[in-house]
């Protein structure tokens, strides 16, 4: 089954404010991932009260470079 994913964008220009998207799976949360100009945030849904995990963009492009797959 695909994920089910909903998202707020803002009305302004990224930067002052997160574009933010609520991961699902089977109607169970997983995560929040938060995408701001300068980081991609994830919080795991048991994780919700503490820091999220951060990466800068130029290592999310290195890792998915090195683990990513390209689509058919």
């Amino acid at each position: 089954m695909a994920h089910e994913i909903t998202f707020t964008l803002p009305e302004q220009p990224l930067g002052k404010v997160d574009a933010q998207f609520i991961i699902k799976k089977d109607g169970q949360t997983l995560g929040t991932l938060k995408i701001s100009r300068g980081t991609i945030d994830w919080t795991p849904k048991d994780h919700a009260h503490e820091n999220p995990f951060q990466i800068g963009w130029a290592s999310f492009d290195k890792i998915m470079r090195e683990k990513g797959r390209r689509k058919k």
